[in-house]
């Protein structure tokens, strides 16, 4: 598959460099918590990354009371008393969104390739080749994480995030915490 940001294509010396840093990663936080400011958003239906495990170590290993994680889903276990873990619903009807895709949480809907309106419709989705075939001839779908399926309904990805301002918002006031430490300990 081709396509402008080749998004289905698998670099795999990126993959194994990803893989070696996030074991080191790990490793440094079964030993220690990491106490900077984390900014960190996840889409709780995620397929690719193991979310019960990235809401556990964010409440218990990022300990900055300016660390946020953002999560578009149900309320992780851990997160009920802690008010660091921002929670939006990942399931919108009025925008035909079943739930939401971990690269959907990175694009505005202004987005042109992957916006609400952009040119780029993700009709390969885990669905049979019916309902693939009608996304790709421009029916009417319904916008998901890979995989998802729902009798009656055809999915496309879900490439955009309507949150994105929102989370925007979020991940600077993480940022001016960085930023306003710095300053302090520059004095």
């Amino acid at each position: 598959m081709q396509n402008p940001v080749r998004y289905m294509m698998a670099p795999t010396n990126g993959f194994a460099q990803f893989y070696r840093s996030s074991s080191q990663a790990r490793r440094a936080l079964e030993r220690a918590p990491f106490d900077k400011p984390v900014f960190m958003v996840v889409a709780e239906h995620d397929s690719v990354l193991d979310t019960a495990y990235l809401a556990k170590t964010f409440s218990a290993r990022f300990i900055h009371p300016a660390s946020r994680l953002v999560w578009y889903g149900a309320a992780p276990e851990r997160a009920g008393d802690d008010r660091r873990v921002l929670v939006r619903p990942d399931r919108l009807p009025e925008l035909r969104i079943s739930q939401y895709s971990h690269m959907g949480v990175m694009f505005s809907p202004e987005n042109p390739l992957y916006g609400s309106k952009g040119r780029l419709r993700i009709c390969w989705n885990g669905q049979d080749a019916e309902a693939t075939a009608a996304c790709e001839r421009g029916a009417p779908v319904w916008l998901s994480d890979w995989g998802y399926r729902e009798d009656g309904k055809i999915h496309a990805r879900l490439t955009f995030n309507p949150s994105f301002g929102w989370q925007n918002d979020v991940m600077i006031g993480v940022l001016d915490q960085i930023g306003a430490a710095s300053a302090r300990a520059g004095e």
